[in-house]
């Protein structure tokens, strides 16, 4: 085998190894995908949330009428529902 056939098969190789890296990558990509279309919806509303005055101002009435002892609730809710979506998800899987 000459030295022309070896670099010749050791290209042949490389180009298979990088077309499956790209199969890979276009897999990755499109499990992203949905989550980066949420996370830019998400985003575009609470930056259009922040900026209504509307919604500032009815915010800052909801905090100044609830009782602090109340809003103390919410992260444990929160996180309590997180680890649920993730328990949910897991089995989902």
């Amino acid at each position: 085998m000459s030295k022309l056939d070896a670099l010749s098969q050791r290209r042949a190789e490389l180009v298979a190894r990088s077309a499956a890296q790209r199969v890979e990558l276009t897999m990755a990509a499109q499990r992203l995908q949905g989550p980066v279309y949420l996370l830019g919806s998400v985003l575009g509303l609470l930056n259009s949330l922040r900026r209504s005055p509307l919604a500032v101002t009815g915010l800052a009435a909801v905090l100044l009428r609830t009782p602090w002892r109340k809003l103390a609730r919410w992260p444990k809710w929160l996180w309590r529902g997180w680890r649920f979506a993730q328990l949910a998800r897991g089995w989902a899987r």
